[in-house]
């Protein structure tokens, strides 16, 4: 699989490591990934952990994260160890700082995250 969408689906929230599973599953061909609007702190961070713990696979070129409640710590080590993510959405993310919640639509704009 190299686009997985389950932003909103009841895998994100029917378990608590149901997208932790697939992600770990799929991380080496995935391209995108989107996981917006899953509700639970721990299961996107588990899901973003999943991606880190694979970085030498990872092609990953865009992830939408939009209205998740990421935490900074799993998503600054995706961004140190992904150098292929060219498109990040960030927007109305509610655990991140100010500053940080929007869209980044280019690789530029996402290492400018990491400096």
């Amino acid at each position: 699989i190299e686009y997985l969408y389950v932003a909103g689906c009841s895998v994100t929230s029917s378990s608590k490591d149901g997208l932790e599973l697939l992600v770990k599953k799929w991380c080496r061909t995935l391209i995108e990934l989107d996981i917006g609007l899953t509700s639970d702190q721990k299961t996107v961070d588990w899901a973003v952990m999943a991606l880190v713990e694979n970085d030498e696979y990872l092609k990953l070129r865009k992830l939408n994260l939009m209205g998740t409640a990421v935490s900074l710590k799993p998503l600054t080590k995706l961004l140190n160890c992904c150098k292929t993510l060219a498109s990040l959405n960030l927007t109305s993310c509610r655990a991140l700082p100010r500053g940080m919640k929007r869209m980044y639509h280019s690789r530029d704009d996402v290492e400018g995250l990491v400096k």
